[in-house]
């Protein structure tokens, strides 16, 4: 679909998933940092930015931490299976962004559903506000760049997240998932 002038495409499921309207300062910078248009989001990428979000203002008392993201999470690109061996670009959802896997002892468990079939059925305009969010164009993801994997920081700015990954490994400890964090938003 094309969307009128000044809007863009979105999923019901994104915004079932914790995208706001109008979206958030850090979907639009996460849009822009992995060059990726709103539909290219899969879901659990959604809960999973919903829940960095709730986590950094409503636990660790800070605004949104870019390092800290970086430090945590990286892009994969998603492709569909369509016989054994061969797979294919989606249309939406090309991008799940994951904890990195040797920083899930930074982090809280982050478990995320596995069943998104058919998510991408409900589909609706959604206004771009002042043209916060890259314009629709309907571009699908068809390789990953290098730059969904950067993340290690220089050494003086990692020890400067001790605090809020030695924070979150407390929140971890007392019983805190992603799963009571979603079920709360």
């Amino acid at each position: 679909p094309k969307p009128p002038s000044g809007y863009v495409v979105s999923l019901e499921r994104l915004h079932e998933r914790g995208c706001g309207v109008p979206a958030n300062n850090f979907i639009r910078a996460l849009c822009h940092h992995y060059g990726v248009e709103l539909h290219n989001f899969a879901p659990n990428s959604i809960s999973q930015t919903a829940v960095f979000v709730a986590i950094c203002e409503g636990f660790l008392g800070i605004s949104v931490h870019w390092d800290l993201w970086r430090h945590l999470f990286r892009g994969e690109l998603y492709t569909e299976s369509v016989s054994a061996g061969v797979r294919r670009p989606v249309h939406a959802g090309g991008l799940t962004l994951q904890l990195r896997g040797k920083r899930k002892d930074d982090y809280i468990p982050c478990k995320m559903t596995t069943n998104n079939s058919e998510w991408d059925r409900g589909w609706f305009y959604l206004r771009n506000d002042d043209g916060r969010l890259p314009a629709y164009t309907g571009k699908v993801l068809l390789e990953k760049p290098d730059a969904w994997s950067y993340g290690v920081l220089p050494l003086e700015r990692q020890v400067r997240l001790e605090v809020y990954t030695d924070a979150l490994q407390r929140l971890a400890g007392k019983g805190l998932t992603a799963a009571i964090v979603l079920a709360n938003f």
